[in-house]
């Protein structure tokens, strides 16, 4: 409990000195969720531009437009209430030191889907369906890096095409409250912002730590569940959910397109985040702060991090994983807008912090921290590109450590694993076009955690990796109009 307390102090106290130049001088109440459907997610969500997208033309620093070649079919289609939407993200990375094995790799992540406005189709005012589909293809990085918990972007599992999202979604008292209901990618309104998909590493959709606690399946494929939010007076706001953790779906079968899995036989439990916060934005704040708190319960099934099904030391003696029952964790976030060179755009430096503490239960990990900074148009003459550093600790369980430390002894090694994993990325978003963003980047790991790795190695204790990776969101890209308030 010392340390529980002693955590949620120190990022109180960041959180405390984010908001304190807004939170007295902000009361208005602001509908924050510009838009609505798909489109809403961390997972397919633009960057904000530090300008308005231009229609036509170049400007903004960008090197060219495409946004008048869907514009004209983009407003026939909104006329009868359809909304296309998707996005398609492409990296290469090569490990030039440390892990496990060197060499390169690609990945590849492809959206493509629609949101329906009922209003205009059937006469339902604030209601919406959701249909999006997505497409995974390349090879994970584990056996490269060594390390499960700074995932990359496109973590998903197998390569597939997967059934991303089908739900219908209904908004209430105008639009403070929503509801959304149906096949929904677990946990995408819960323990993230927009800045996280800045990230190639660890963070995006949601930090890693989130998604070590949360049950199954993974957030780019879905399972039942049920999502409302809650927007209060005086920029408040208050979301809880509960999803069917199916563990099937991450690994085997048609990957959520419809079939025996949609039923309730398969499901393990249910995982049910709840989070309130405070959050304004440019439209009501010179210098936009967010700050929320929020926890999970998952009482799913998963494997010991140690134990054998006899309740011995799986690393000495090995046999079948001890499975446990129900685990719960705790999260605290803030960012804030800090610096802005000017006062007509966006451009400017947002910090963040995020703290995943865990409460109950025996998961892999222990906490984890995050921390870094977006800086929003470095130059003036390119107000679109962005500066984004992260840095991340995760602390595994020390069950999970013993686990590998009994593995090492049993295989003649004297050296111990280091039992808490550090992450540093440094990448430069360049705006290309409206939508379009190339991003170098490098992420350099210290002390792999080797989750997942059939032979843990004790002399991988570090990894570099150095890629790029490119970006489209095909509304922005297109100029085709998103469904929204």
């Amino acid at each position: 409990m010392q340390k529980l307390w002693t955590t949620i102090g120190g990022v109180g106290v960041a959180a405390a000195l984010m908001a304190t130049a807004t939170l007295t001088n902000t009361s208005a109440f602001a509908q924050q969720r510009t838009d609505v459907g798909t489109t809403a997610s961390p997972l397919t969500q633009s960057p904000t531009p530090a300008l308005p997208l231009p229609n036509a033309g170049t400007g903004q620093g960008y090197f060219f437009n495409l946004r008048p070649v869907g514009e004209k079919i983009g407003k026939s289609l909104a006329d009868y209430g359809i909304y296309v939407t998707g996005r398609t993200f492409n990296e290469e990375f090569s490990n030039v030191s440390g892990g496990l094995k060197r060499g390169s790799l690609y990945e590849g992540f492809t959206t493509l889907g629609f949101d329906l406005d009922m209003n205009r189709i059937a006469g339902i005012q604030g209601g919406s369906v959701h249909f999006l589909a997505n497409d995974l293809n390349g090879l994970p990085f584990l056996p490269y890096s060594g390390s499960n918990y700074a995932n990359n972007k496109v973590f998903s599992g197998p390569a597939a095409s997967r059934l991303n999202e089908l739900s219908y979604e209904q908004s209430f008292f105008d639009h403070r409250f929503d509801v959304r209901v149906g096949r929904v990618p677990t946990g995408t309104e819960f323990d993230t912002t927009d800045l996280y998909c800045e990230f190639v590493f660890s963070l995006c959709a949601a930090p890693s730590a989130f998604n070590g606690v949360r049950g199954y399946p993974s957030y780019l494929t879905s399972s039942w569940g049920l999502v409302t939010q809650t927007q209060l007076p005086k920029n408040f706001f208050f979301n809880i959910a509960a999803y069917e953790d199916e563990p099937s779906l991450a690994t085997t079968g048609h990957y959520n397109w419809p079939g025996p899995d949609w039923g309730f036989d398969r499901a393990r439990g249910v995982t049910i985040p709840a989070q309130f916060g405070y959050r304004t934005s440019y439209k009501n704040d010179p210098y936009p702060t967010t700050i929320d708190i929020g926890a999970l319960y998952d009482t799913g099934d998963y494997s010991d991090p140690l134990q054998n099904s006899s309740n011995r030391n799986r690393g000495l003696f090995g046999g079948t994983a001890k499975v446990d029952h129900g685990k719960s964790e705790m999260w605290m976030q803030a960012q804030k807008v800090v610096y802005r060179p000017d006062m007509t755009s966006e451009r400017g430096i947002t910090l963040f912090v995020d703290a995943n503490l865990i409460t109950t239960g025996n998961p892999i990990i222990d906490d984890a921290f995050y921390g870094g900074f977006v800086w929003r148009g470095p130059f003036a003459e390119r107000p679109n590109d962005k500066f984004n550093v992260s840095v991340g600790y995760i602390l595994l369980n020390s069950d999970y450590t013993n686990f590998v430390n009994s593995a090492l002894q049993k295989r003649g090694f004297g050296a111990t694993s280091h039992g808490a994993e550090t992450t540093v990325e440094v990448n430069y978003g360049l705006a290309l076009a409206p939508g379009v963003t190339f991003k170098p980047f490098l992420d350099y790991i210290v002390n792999p955690d080797q989750v997942n790795v059939a032979v843990p190695s004790p002399n991988n204790t570090h990894v570099l990796f150095v890629g790029a990776a490119i970006s489209v969101f095909f509304p922005e890209t297109l100029g085709l109009p998103k469904l929204g308030f």
